[in-house]
């Protein structure tokens, strides 16, 4: 399944549960690996780990 690359912008418009859902999902489909989960969200390792 490819997910369309988010920015960070849009991702901070979509409610909270649903940013954090969606960005484990992506997290999923890379193994657990951050920094490829990152790069595909255009958001910062940061961010994804918080999820």
């Amino acid at each position: 399944m490819n997910l369309p690359v988010l920015v960070y912008h849009e991702l901070r418009k979509v409610p909270a549960k649903s940013a954090r859902l969606l960005v484990r999902k992506v997290s999923v489909q890379n193994n657990g690996n951050v920094t490829k989960a990152d790069k595909t969200l255009g958001i910062s390792r940061n961010t994804v780990r918080r999820a």
